[in-house]
């Protein structure tokens, strides 16, 4: 889908060599997989199994999404267009039922667990996600569904992955050796489901809570968007090494206290384009963007304004499964010279 051919190919290659040699290691590690095994419904296996066929199923829903609009257009059936309405029509219930097995999945044991741990384990993560979603949607100023079911199933993921770390964290004379016990595997584990209720958040209040309005405004106008005041100062002009730049200058207060200096661009350049650079002032708590639309007159432009809380919180959350993936991988259980078969039988044996 890249309209530059040379990015293209790097794209196309790196799909090549991720996917390919995925499925390469698994073509030759196959036959090592012979040992049989069972588990029951309420052993850890069968949650993560569970979880990796919703992520397939997430896969195949985003791919049906961007694929099928190329295939229509090709096959003469019109041109389509899939917008965020198909997505979060999956994406809502697939992901409370990610969260939900997730949270319960980590405190379960290997082969099969007794119901009572389960049914404490889901009263204590009711006990947190039910305040989260009743209470933390009004820091915004508005109960919202959506950000409600988001900073519950956040809530469900985080407090079960604590109350798991907390007791396995026992099994010491204190706690902090009890932590310094644990397994880099675990600590990658509990990293990556942090993660995913962090990024879940962050989705679940930026896309209810981000305000955007397109505006009219000349030198000395102000609006207001969810409490932060934007002041347009004028617009500047400025050449780069290959383009023309018209600067806009705004300044952003909060509650007659500054808060940013925004300059989004306009540039032209020798070929003909023209590129727009948003002013952002990004934060953990916010980000504020502004961006220099078309002029109106000598000296009105349109400009769109956008205040979107959380959205950093969906790259923290990235980051944060990121950290958690080389967090396990270092773990030196996973890079002992065992042989193949011997691994597997007592991998196995030991689950």
């Amino acid at each position: 889908f890249a309209s530059d051919p040379t990015r293209g190919v790097f794209v196309l290659a790196f799909l090549g060599v991720v996917i390919g040699g995925s499925l390469l290691l698994y073509g030759l590690r196959a036959p090592a997989l012979r040992v049989p095994a069972s588990f029951g419904w309420r052993s850890r296996e069968a949650f993560v199994l569970a979880n990796n066929g919703l992520l397939a199923v997430i896969t195949a829903v985003i791919l049906l999404g961007t694929l099928y609009p190329l295939v229509a257009d090709v096959m003469g059936w019109g041109k389509i267009s899939v917008g965020p309405p198909y997505f979060n029509s999956f994406f809502v219930p697939l992901t409370l039922a990610l969260a939900l097995l997730m949270g319960i999945g980590a405190l379960l044991q290997w082969k099969d667990s007794a119901p009572a741990p389960m049914a404490r384990a889901a009263g204590l993560g009711a006990l947190v996600a039910v305040p989260a979603a009743g209470l933390l949607p009004w820091l915004w100023g508005s109960w919202q569904w959506g950000a409600a079911l988001a900073l519950a199933a956040a809530a469900w993921i985080a407090a079960l992955t604590v109350r798991d770390l907390w007791r396995k964290s026992a099994f010491a004379p204190s706690r902090w050796q009890g932590l310094q016990r644990l397994r880099g595997g675990y600590w990658g584990m509990v990293c990556a489901h942090l993660g995913i209720a962090v990024a879940i958040a962050g989705a679940g209040v930026a896309s209810s809570y981000s305000v955007q309005q397109d505006v009219r405004m000349e030198p000395g106008d102000t609006q207001v968007v969810a409490g932060y005041e934007f002041r347009f100062d004028g617009v500047t002009e400025q050449n780069g090494p290959n383009y023309h730049a018209q600067i806009g200058a705004f300044d952003v207060r909060r509650d007659g206290h500054p808060v940013a200096h925004l300059e989004p661009e306009k540039r032209r350049y020798q070929g003909g384009q023209v590129m727009t650079e948003a002013g952002i002032d990004a934060g953990l708590g916010r980000d504020l963007y502004v961006v220099l639309g078309e002029p109106l007159d000598d000296t009105a432009w349109a400009v769109r304004l956008h205040v979107k809380p959380l959205v950093r919180w969906l790259w923290l959350g990235g980051a944060l499964i990121a950290i958690g993936a080389v967090i396990a991988v270092g773990d030196r259980r996973y890079r002992r010279p065992v042989p193949v078969r011997a691994a597997v039988s007592a991998n196995v044996v030991g689950h």
